[in-house]
């Protein structure tokens, strides 16, 4: 049975890294061409803490008409 701490051994290929901890996702659209992701660890007894943040930068020219 699966469940949120199993894992499919042995890891897939992109698999990187492994954490068994739970929390969640952010996604703050800032414009058009700009968004801030930001994963949110749930501690144990604690404040939930900011893990890894990163900025996704769409790759379509600016110029280009949809």
């Amino acid at each position: 049975m699966l469940c949120a701490y199993s894992f499919i051994d042995p890891p897939p290929d992109i698999s990187y890294f492994r954490d068994r901890s739970s929390g969640h996702g952010t996604l703050e659209v800032a414009n058009a061409t700009h968004a801030l992701w930001t994963w949110i660890k749930n501690e144990d007894g604690n404040q939930p803490r900011i893990i890894e943040s990163l900025w996704l930068t769409s790759l379509l020219n600016s110029g280009c008409k949809a």
